[in-house]
């Protein structure tokens, strides 16, 4: 609410996204959608780290690798080899040529099914871009990577520290 001229008020709705500084100086609310403020409400460099790739193959919420083949590739990560490790996370199914994006903050990664809560998980060197409590012990090029620790049966609570070789 604000006063006007002649001592009136007026209710003012607050923006939801702002389109730069037009809107300096204005009222600001969460979307309905998420209950949360809109990036372009925030200051340069605050805000979900995250960048959009191409996807060269069928994703699934998980653990994703970057790689660079013209412009970055998305792929689901593996811990058969330093280079295929978890370098983020997607939300989202996506498909080949989609663009994707890939996150990189310690958020929640819900989405999961069957996660034993408080538990250490690692990514799987099995079951490409899936998580497992039980790391590989064996096998020459593997990694073992930390990416969390289960909050519930259906979110993780991502954390991914650098892959590990065995040798």
């Amino acid at each position: 609410m604000t006063l006007v001229a002649g001592g009136g008020k007026k209710f003012i709705e607050g923006i939801t996204s702002s389109s730069g500084s037009a809107d300096g100086g204005k009222l600001v609310a969460t979307d309905a959608t998420t209950g949360r403020l809109d990036a372009s409400l925030m200051p340069n460099g605050f805000g979900i780290l995250s960048v959009t790739a191409t996807a060269t193959e069928s994703l699934t919420v998980g653990f994703v690798n970057l790689y660079n083949s013209s412009g970055y590739k998305v792929r689901k990560a593996v811990a058969t080899a330093k280079g295929t490790k978890a370098i983020g996370y997607v939300t989202q199914a996506y498909s080949t040529g989609d663009a994707v994006t890939v996150y990189f903050d310690n958020g929640v990664l819900g989405g999961l099914s069957g996660l034993t809560p408080d538990a250490d998980y690692y990514l799987s060197d099995t079951v490409a871009g899936g998580i497992t409590t039980t790391p590989p012990t064996t096998g020459t090029g593997k990694i073992v990577q930390f990416v969390g620790v289960a909050k519930s049966a259906t979110e993780l609570m991502v954390s991914i520290e650098e892959a590990a070789e065995l040798g």
